[in-house]
């Protein structure tokens, strides 16, 4: 595989996994910081932001090894992207009434998809398309 596709692949995996986590991260931690509370209201909603962010930090791991494995064309197991799916549907759906935490996801959801499909779908020896 060339040099210049795996270097355009990383960046696009790291910008799109940068660019979403970091406007995610100012969507939800500085309003709770200021005062908003989860999403805005209750006691429980602290309880929720943990879970959602130790979730949420295991789903970006997971996003961060599927892209790199998509550059260098590795194939992992299947249950790599089943579980990065399972736990980044958990964390996100806390944040739903939130909308635009959602918004900014949306670049990593799309980036997601296409590496879950990749991993799951992929035979082993083919070139990446």
């Amino acid at each position: 595989m060339k040099r210049k596709t795996i270097i355009l692949r990383l960046l696009n995996v790291m910008l799109t996994v940068l660019f979403s986590f970091s406007l995610a991260a100012a969507l939800t931690i500085i309003p709770s910081m200021i005062g908003f509370g989860w999403p805005y209201s209750s006691s429980v909603g602290s309880v929720l932001a943990v879970f959602s962010w130790t979730f949420g930090l295991i789903a970006w791991a997971i996003l961060i090894v599927m892209g790199v494995a998509w550059a260098f064309e590795k194939k992992l197991h299947k249950s790599v992207p089943i579980t990065g799916t399972v736990i980044g549907t958990i964390s996100v759906l806390p944040w739903i009434p939130t909308v635009l935490p959602i918004i900014v996801l949306t670049p990593a959801l799309v980036l997601a998809t296409r590496l879950v499909f990749y991993h799951l779908n992929h035979p082993k020896g083919r070139p990446a398309g």
